[in-house]
């Protein structure tokens, strides 16, 4: 799904502190990406598989989103 950092941290909400390859992974959130192109990037970087990556990724970014640290777009 297509994500992206959501930019409204609720008065109920903990703010999350984010380090090393998350902190990539967080910069790589400011603009919508879907999850393959996101894999693909990191791939890059790390010179891995994309597939790895995005297996990887995928309980990542759903753990984000239910913490509301991430939006899905349309």
């Amino acid at each position: 799904f297509p994500t992206r950092r959501s930019s409204d941290l609720g008065e109920d909400q903990t703010p999350l502190v984010v380090s090393g390859s998350v902190a990539l992974l967080w910069e790589l959130l400011a603009d919508p990406i879907m999850l393959s192109e996101l894999a693909a990037e990191l791939a890059a970087i790390y010179e891995v598989e994309a597939s790895g990556i995005e297996v990887g990724l995928a309980p990542v970014l759903e753990g984000l989103h239910t913490a509301g640290a991430i939006e899905r777009s349309p």
